[in-house]
């Protein structure tokens, strides 16, 4: 999928979806075909290969700002939650690419978004 600047329409970077597309993709081929596009990618000029998001990876340094709390869950959830969503293999995929990892934020109202995090846990169908 690619990324365009809004300006001149100038394509500058790519976002691999193949893998979630199709049930039946054989995963070990993923490697293979990132391999492959980031090499045709380089050939063309483009700058950035954007590998998306990691879901709950947290950054080792903790800022002020940050609910200690949530920051708790975050890390149970991503060490023991791995029946409910590969997180530890996809970070492990993406991080053997040896990209630069950039920080998202997410902002809410309150210290600890519980209701929140299980809307979205039931509207992604993980629960």
């Amino acid at each position: 999928m690619p990324k365009r600047y809004p300006e001149g329409n100038q394509i500058v970077s790519y976002v691999p979806n193949i893998s979630r597309s199709c049930p039946s993709f054989k995963q070990g081929l993923w490697y293979v075909i990132m391999n492959h596009a980031m090499e045709i990618f380089k050939q063309e000029g483009v700058p950035y290969l954007d590998l998306g998001l990691v879901p709950l990876m947290v950054a080792d340094e903790i800022e002020p700002q940050e609910s200690k709390l949530l920051r708790k869950i975050i890390g149970v959830i991503h060490e023991k939650g791995n029946f409910l969503f590969n997180f530890k293999g996809l970070e492990f995929a993406k991080g053997r690419f040896q990209g630069t990892v950039e920080r998202n934020y997410c902002c809410h109202r309150r210290s600890t978004p519980l209701v929140s995090l299980l809307a979205l846990l039931r509207m992604t169908g993980v629960i």
